[in-house]
């Protein structure tokens, strides 16, 4: 019972991280009147959703790892939704956008916690270590959560970090990025990252394999 509580707990838990954070996105972008497209919790082909009073289509993705949010960019979009577009705003706009993902993630890691201090006390304070399945599952979405926060924000394409850092680059030269520095950005730092989880899956597979060799 404990294990069957325990998984659907985290699966519901890790689909919230990371509801929460493009919902974070989204309400910003809103706040600052660009007009958000779609909003997209996991990756890969839609399996449900549906389109709000906004025209906002809301999807739940095949592949519940990651998310999108979908913005109008009056650079690509037709001149009738230009207003709405994500250029046309400051650039102190677009930061907070960008950065109010990894913000609501922190919030919602300190929203959890104190939770479970208000309702179990002292119990919560053992963390991992409980066998109340509430308060493992409870604390190790608190972590995921700030680890989902932090990750977003490392300074490479296309996590958050890498678009503050352009906001900052176009602050600092008062000229937009070219498309197409930014999409080659963006490969590179797919890239690597893919490069650095199949590094990553390697190291492990042989650590592992060289422990059951004794």
């Amino acid at each position: 019972m404990f294990e069957f509580i325990f998984y659907v707990g985290m699966l519901g838990g890790v689909l919230l991280v990371l509801s929460v954070h493009e919902i974070g996105h989204l309400m910003a972008a809103r706040w600052c009147g660009v007009r958000v497209l779609r909003l997209s919790v996991g990756l890969g082909s839609e399996v449900f959703g549906f389109t709000d009073r906004h025209g906002t289509r809301w999807t739940l993705a095949a592949i519940p790892f990651g998310g999108y949010l979908k913005v109008c960019d009056s650079r690509r979009a037709a001149a009738d939704t230009a207003k709405h577009g994500l250029s046309d705003i400051a650039l102190n706009q677009r930061a907070a956008i960008v950065a109010a993902g990894p913000v609501a993630n922190l919030l919602l890691a300190g929203g959890i916690y104190g939770s479970l201090l208000v309702v179990f006390g002292e119990g919560a304070l053992r963390g991992i270590g409980s066998a109340n399945p509430a308060i493992v599952v409870g604390t190790l979405l608190s972590g995921f959560s700030i680890v989902v926060g932090l990750y977003n924000l490392i300074p490479i394409l296309p996590f958050d970090g890498g678009y503050l850092v352009l906001i900052g680059i176009e602050t600092l030269t008062r000229k937009p990025i070219p498309q197409r520095i930014e999409k080659m950005l963006c490969t590179a730092g797919l890239a690597t990252i893919g490069a650095t989880t199949i590094a990553f899956i390697f190291f492990v597979v042989n650590r592992f394999i060289a422990a059951k060799s004794f």
